[in-house]
């Protein structure tokens, strides 16, 4: 499932990333909840794709280089003969490069904590901290982003860092700075719905209005939904749902409870010291939502 979910959350990043940035012209100068899944695989033909929405949103998460953002994660799965749902805290402050400290708290049903990780990243190496067990591994970065499970420290966070590793600083700082009818000329001729399968419509969650843009395959049973605020422009909910009778069924929704950008980060926020009587694993710690 994790293996599924982690490549299919970078898809639509990665459609945007590859249209805008192949581009000539950019050389020229509170208690958790179980998911509320707003009608997953309705995949709209006929309305027009609002691309100034989507760069606006995409401009918010890429113009600093640094942020810090709380959200909650909700897993929903459901196998043959069972059902399970699993809801993470998640709070991570970044800052490129590829520096980031991330706390993860998983809360049951009764809204009890359950098991917490500390993940640590000073841009070359990552270090993963089970609270519960006091053991702690060590990979580096790119294995981090490899992993099947690095979902569960943030769909956002991971979405964007791949992003901003595939285009590079030099295509970010063009992506932030090129006029906005620029990049919606590009989108339109690179990601045309009937091209991309990138679509756009609206809906509502917890009584609030979204534009949502929706990515579907067809083949794989595999939907990848960003849902923005039309008036800020932020992105407040990122959700991927798949729906295999043969396998699993499952939804991972991710709400934004808080993006801000500080002016500077705690000195030592990317540096990880052991606790006391913690025990290094030589193997990679898992990140397992479903152990309480």
């Amino acid at each position: 499932m994790t293996r599924g979910a982690g490549h299919w959350i970078l898809s639509l990043g990665s459609i945007c990333a590859l249209g805008l940035l192949s581009q000539p012209v950019w050389s020229q100068p509170s208690r958790p909840v179980g998911p509320i899944v707003a009608r997953p695989f309705v995949h709209p033909t006929e309305k027009k794709v609002d691309y100034g929405l989507l760069i606006r949103a995409m401009r918010q998460f890429l113009a600093n280089d640094r942020y810090l953002l709380k959200s909650e994660l909700t897993l929903k799965a459901n196998t043959p003969g069972a059902s399970l749902i699993s809801v993470a805290q998640i709070q991570t402050i970044a800052e490129e490069p590829n520096r980031f400290r991330t706390q993860i708290t998983f809360i049951n049903d009764a809204g009890n904590v359950g098991r917490g990780y500390l993940l640590v990243s000073d841009g070359l190496q990552v270090w993963t901290h089970d609270l519960v067990n006091n053991i702690y591994s060590v990979s580096n970065y790119q294995q981090f982003q490899d992993a099947n499970d690095n979902f569960l420290s943030g769909m956002l966070s991971r979405l964007f860092s791949t992003i901003r590793n595939s285009a590079g600083k030099d295509n970010i700082s063009l992506l932030v700075t090129v006029p906005e009818d620029k990049l919606v000329e590009i989108l339109e001729t690179k990601l045309a719905p009937d091209q991309a399968e990138l679509k756009s419509d609206t809906q509502y969650l917890e009584g609030a209005k979204y534009t949502t843009y929706s990515y579907l395959d067809q083949t794989k049973g595999y939907q990848l939904q960003a849902f923005i605020d039309a008036l800020t422009s932020e992105i407040k909910y990122l959700q991927i749902a798949s729906q295999n009778r043969k396998t699993l069924n499952f939804n991972v929704q991710e709400k934004v409870i808080q993006y801000t950008n500080p002016s500077s980060v705690p000195a030592d926020a990317f540096r990880f010291v052991p606790p006391a009587r913690a025990k290094l694993q030589k193997t990679p710690i898992s990140i397992n939502p479903f152990l309480q």
